[in-house]
Protein backbone atom coordinates (compact mmCIF):
# COMPACT_ATOMS: atom_id res chain seq x y z
CA UNK A 1 0.00 0.00 0.00
CA UNK A 2 1.44 3.57 -0.90
CA UNK A 3 1.55 6.58 1.22
CA UNK A 4 -1.78 7.80 2.22
CA UNK A 5 -2.48 11.00 0.57
CA UNK A 6 -5.37 13.55 1.80
CA UNK A 7 -7.53 12.03 -1.32
CA UNK A 8 -7.56 8.66 0.02
CA UNK A 9 -7.51 9.90 3.57
CA UNK A 10 -11.14 11.05 2.77
CA UNK A 11 -12.32 8.18 0.98
CA UNK A 12 -11.19 6.26 4.05
CA UNK A 13 -12.46 8.75 6.94
CA UNK A 14 -15.62 8.35 4.44
CA UNK A 15 -16.12 4.85 4.43
CA UNK A 16 -15.19 4.25 8.05
CA UNK A 17 -18.12 6.68 9.36
CA UNK A 18 -20.45 5.19 7.16
CA UNK A 19 -19.83 1.75 8.63
CA UNK A 20 -19.91 3.17 12.23
CA UNK A 21 -23.34 5.04 11.42
CA UNK A 22 -24.75 1.61 9.69
CA UNK A 23 -23.98 -0.30 13.01
CA UNK A 24 -25.74 2.65 15.53
CA UNK A 25 -29.45 2.79 15.86
CA UNK A 26 -30.68 6.03 16.93
CA UNK A 27 -34.49 5.53 16.77
CA UNK A 28 -36.56 3.13 19.61
CA UNK A 29 -37.06 0.27 16.80
CA UNK A 30 -33.50 -0.92 14.78
CA UNK A 31 -33.70 -1.26 11.80
CA UNK A 32 -31.87 -4.07 10.11
CA UNK A 33 -29.38 -3.35 7.71
CA UNK A 34 -29.13 -5.94 4.84
CA UNK A 35 -25.75 -8.40 6.12
CA UNK A 36 -24.57 -8.54 2.77
CA UNK A 37 -24.23 -5.10 2.41
CA UNK A 38 -21.98 -4.77 5.82
CA UNK A 39 -20.29 -7.72 4.96
CA UNK A 40 -18.73 -5.36 1.61
CA UNK A 41 -18.18 -1.89 3.57
CA UNK A 42 -16.96 -4.52 6.43
CA UNK A 43 -14.53 -5.96 3.58
CA UNK A 44 -13.31 -2.66 2.69
CA UNK A 45 -12.11 -1.60 5.74
CA UNK A 46 -10.51 -5.07 6.23
CA UNK A 47 -8.51 -4.42 2.83
CA UNK A 48 -7.75 -0.59 3.56
CA UNK A 49 -5.93 -1.60 6.65
CA UNK A 50 -8.58 -0.17 8.98
CA UNK A 51 -9.65 -3.44 10.62
CA UNK A 52 -6.95 -6.21 11.78
CA UNK A 53 -7.10 -9.75 10.14
CA UNK A 54 -8.80 -10.70 14.18
CA UNK A 55 -11.00 -7.31 14.32
CA UNK A 56 -12.28 -8.30 10.88
CA UNK A 57 -12.73 -11.93 11.37
CA UNK A 58 -15.10 -11.29 14.58
CA UNK A 59 -17.24 -9.19 12.96
CA UNK A 60 -17.68 -10.99 9.64
CA UNK A 61 -19.01 -14.51 12.30
CA UNK A 62 -21.69 -12.26 13.81
CA UNK A 63 -22.70 -10.58 10.46
CA UNK A 64 -22.96 -14.12 8.82
CA UNK A 65 -25.26 -15.36 11.78
CA UNK A 66 -27.83 -12.69 10.59
CA UNK A 67 -28.24 -14.29 7.37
Amino acid sequence: MGILNPYNARILKSKILELKNALQTTSAEPTQLDPTEQLGKLADLHKAGVLTDDEFAEKKAELLKRI
